[in-house]
C-alpha cells in the first residue's frame, strides 16, 4: 500500500481568525449567576429530593428552564443527582416509568419551594402538608 505525502506548498499569508474572541463581562456574569443560583441554591441543597425523598447528593435542579436558557432560582427544585440526570436524559414516559412521577408534577412543585424559601428567609415557620 502506497503512503500519501503532503505537499510542501507554503502559504503566502498566514491563516487569520475571522471573529475575535469575546471579552467576558464579569459584572454581568456575576449578576446572572446570582440570579440563577444564589443563596436559594444553597438552601435547596439541604432539602430532601422532591422525587425520590433521598437526602444525599442533592442538586438544585432547574426544572422550568435550564440556566443557559434563562432559568432563575424561582424554578429550582431539590433533586438527587441521579434523578436530575434522568430529568435531562429521559423523555416524560421513561421518567414516569422509573420514578412514578411525571415531569409536570415536579415542575408544579417549584412554586412551593419558592414559597418555603421566602418563609425561611423572613423567619416565618413553614411545613409541608401532604
Amino acid at each position: 500500500m502506497a503512503t500519501l505525502q503532503r505537499t510542501r506548498i507554503k502559504r503566502k499569508t498566514p491563516l487569520k481568525s475571522e471573529t475575535p474572541i469575546k471579552k467576558v463581562n464579569h459584572k454581568r456574569t456575576y449578576k446572572r449567576r446570582k440570579k440563577q443560583e444564589g443563596p436559594k441554591a444553597v438552601w435547596t441543597r439541604k432539602q430532601l429530593c422532591e422525587v425520590s425523598g433521598r437526602d444525599y447528593m442533592i442538586v438544585a435542579g432547574h426544572v422550568e428552564h435550564s440556566r443557559g436558557a434563562g432559568g432563575t432560582s424561582e424554578h429550582v427544585v431539590p433533586l438527587n443527582a441521579e434523578v436530575e440526570a434522568d430529568w435531562h436524559g429521559m423523555d416524560n414516559a421513561q421518567f414516569c416509568a422509573k420514578w412514578k412521577r411525571t415531569k409536570d408534577s415536579v415542575k408544579r412543585a417549584a412554586p412551593m419551594y419558592e414559597d418555603m424559601y421566602q418563609r425561611h428567609v423572613s423567619g416565618e415557620p413553614y411545613h409541608l402538608d401532604f
